[in-house]
């Protein structure tokens, strides 16, 4: 662990993570340029604090021009990590291990081969390989979760190999127990469905209702998990309790950024918020919806900032600190040897303070623009943030940075 304020780095070759991303791929799959886009391809990693003594990351993704695989892996956290494949893919061609099978697996093309409405695999119901944007969250145990934490997703976009099915349709995978290498590689965790949107179906109608990016962030208190696309504003959550899909009267969040494949939506509970940040004119832009109601509605106008943040094309590396109390920002265009932290003014009119944290001398992170969404997320049993930008299709190393963030 870093002190606060600084960055460690994990690689296999100084012995602090044990494995690579692509070792984990299945036989009938097995094609690390292909398997990779699970991490690289418009694709989150979901932070699963309650996994273990440490936490994991949970990798899911692919989809669209890149990869049928939808093997769910995940970056177990510890002295030395180790990367397992947690869910096997879809036999969506077979289980062989010849070329032709491998190939027909990854490159299978359409939407044949997945159940109508609920975006899931015709052979075993496993939620389909999508471009997973930053849709996907996890339930910790008490809100709804498992034991050791529950994958959830409500939303699914960009989904199968030359297709875009998209599902407003729930899938669960429960962690209900840890195990340790002596359990062998795989793990085999099952997905669950839960609920589907009623008349959801794969059609226009239906992809450009929900067409993607899509996000989603989950509010414990209310029972939630609210979700966002580019294609449509209405405000909507699936609720948890009931398992359905609701929209609210309020307003939705606007469609204006700067291009389709940027920002990030999460939850500060502390002050009752969903934060939504994105590029706009090249700048950093923030918009707020309070959750402390039953029917929340979108400020679009976004707030001020105490100073300009100049971001890229593809930037969503954004979280809330729940230790420091701050917004932590990466990937500031140029700037990779810090973070900047922006307070939440009491008064939400008022300007954000934002200040920039540098790294010690010499540290730097490669931000990854356009594969981030979810991946930079703070884990409060680490107090740090552990950040995979991109897995090698190579048999060289995979880079995992840890941030310890300032007060922490």
């Amino acid at each position: 662990m870093p002190e606060p304020g600084q960055v460690s780095v994990l690689t296999q070759s100084n012995g602090r993570l044990s494995n690579r991303f692509n070792q984990q791929a299945a036989p009938y799959f097995n094609s690390p340029f292909y398997f990779a886009k699970i991490v690289n391809d418009y694709n989150s990693s979901f932070l699963n604090p309650w996994f273990g003594d440490y936490g994991m990351l949970v990798f899911f993704g692919g989809g669209h021009a890149a990869t049928n695989d939808n093997s769910v892996v995940g970056l177990i956290l510890g002295e030395s990590s180790r990367f397992v494949r947690l869910v096997d893919p879809s036999p969506i061609k077979g289980t062989g291990t010849d070329e032709a099978t491998i190939m027909a697996n990854i490159f299978e093309n359409g939407t044949a081969f997945a159940n109508d409405g609920w975006g899931d695999a015709v052979v075993d119901q496993r939620p389909i390989s999508p471009h997973s944007y930053g849709s996907g969250d996890i339930l910790g145990p008490g809100y709804g979760g498992a034991e050791h934490g529950t994958f959830m997703r409500v939303v699914s976009g960009a989904g199968g190999v030359g297709g875009g099915v998209a599902a407003e349709a729930a899938h669960r995978l429960d962690f209900n127990r840890l195990d340790g290498e002596a359990n062998g590689p795989n793990p085999g965790y099952q997905w669950q469905r839960v609920a589907r949107k009623s008349g959801a179906a794969f059609n226009m109608a239906a992809f450009n209702n929900i067409g993607p990016p899509q996000w989603s962030a989950f509010v414990p208190a209310q029972g939630r998990v609210y979700y966002a696309t580019r294609n449509s504003r209405p405000q909507r959550w699936f609720d948890l309790t009931t398992s359905s899909y609701a929209e609210g009267r309020g307003a939705g969040l606007t469609a204006d950024a700067d291009g389709p494949d940027n920002g990030i939506l999460f939850h500060v509970p502390e002050r009752e918020l969903l934060i939504f940040m994105d590029r706009f004119g090249g700048k950093l832009r923030a918009r707020i919806c309070p959750v402390n109601n039953a029917d929340p509605s979108w400020d679009n106008a976004g707030v001020a900032f105490s100073r300009t943040l100049d971001i890229d094309l593809g930037w969503s590396c954004a979280c809330w600190c729940t230790d420091n109390g701050r917004i932590l920002v990466g990937d500031v265009l140029a700037d990779n040897a810090a973070v900047f932290e922006i307070k939440i003014p009491v008064r939400l009119s008022d300007p954000w303070p934002v200040e920039r944290a540098p790294f010690a001398a010499g540290q730097r992170i490669a931000f990854a623009q356009s594969t981030t969404y979810k991946k930079w997320s703070y884990n409060p049993q680490l107090r740090a943030i552990v950040y995979m930008p991109l897995a090698s299709a190579q048999a060289s190393d995979d880079t995992v940075y840890v941030y310890r963030p300032r007060g922490t």
